[in-house]
């Protein structure tokens, strides 16, 4: 079994600071009902192909702006300088003044690249899932065993949260603020490698690999535990990348297959 992560349905996965949506939520913030659909033993998901995406927006910037280099280097300033801003003062207190003058480019000019804050949010979002994509990809590139797989995923995952430590404590953190669309498109893009895992979790329990009762919940596990290293920075401070990498995957692949077993695989 190969996995194509450039087409596949998701199953959602929501950060801590949002809530579960279920099929009597009526708060505000909550997915429509023609907006969720069941995926398999009656789990709450929505459908996301990558290429497709409503929630994906179009190219910011390329109608004023006709040079692309140009637009996606100005996009990377503006990107850079509002993680920074959000994890200091925070997504609400942070104005497109401030992140602009962070950016090194005019107040004015900088709504040649985006619209509004929202926007800002979302080049910052890409970014960070452009990333993980990427990593992904190239760690799970000619493997077949899913073992291996499953260590190449929580390896490479961990890689790209440590250099983006800033965004996942602002998903968390700020999520109250942010728009229903923008947190659609969050949760999607999150579901898309949450569903990663669960894939090679099911490929591993069909092989006789591993022994997980129930793949689902541990792929959204993985997700939460990889999401730790950002969130638990502050009492980490004597850890490094490569401690909690090798920490997890223990944890994670001794309960699968056994510590024993493991010892042999590893």
């Amino acid at each position: 079994m190969s996995l194509d992560i450039q087409a596949m349905d998701v199953l959602i996965c929501f950060p801590g600071g949002a809530q579960k949506v279920n099929d009597d939520s009526s708060r505000s913030g909550s997915l429509k009902a023609t907006e969720r659909i069941k995926i398999g033993n009656g789990r709450p998901g929505v459908n996301f192909m990558p290429k497709s995406s409503a929630a994906q927006k179009q190219p910011l910037g390329e109608k004023k702006i006709k040079n692309k280099q140009l637009v996606e280097r100005r996009q990377q300033q503006i990107s850079k300088a509002a993680l920074k801003l959000f994890a200091q003062k925070g997504y609400h207190n942070t104005t497109v003044r401030d992140i602009a003058r962070l950016s090194n480019i005019s107040t004015g000019s900088v709504y040649d690249y985006i619209r509004n804050k929202e926007d800002i949010l979302f080049l910052v979002s890409q970014n960070f899932f452009d990333n993980l994509k990427k990593e992904v990809e190239r760690a799970l590139k000619g493997l077949k065993d899913p073992l291996m797989k499953l260590k190449a995923t929580i390896e490479a995952t961990l890689t790209v949260i440590d250099n983006f430590q800033e965004y996942v404590l602002i998903t968390y953190r700020e999520s109250k603020y942010f728009k229903k669309q923008d947190l659609l498109g969050i949760f999607q893009q999150e579901a898309f490698f949450t569903n990663i895992f669960l894939k090679i979790i099911e490929e591993g329990n069909g092989k006789g690999i591993f022994h997980v009762r129930e793949p689902f919940v541990v792929a959204n596990l993985l997700t939460l535990m990889t999401h730790c290293w950002a969130l638990k920075r502050y009492n980490l401070k004597e850890y490094s990348l490569f401690n909690f990498k090798e920490t997890l995957i223990e944890l994670v692949l001794g309960g699968m297959i056994g510590k024993e077993e493991l010892a042999k695989e590893i």
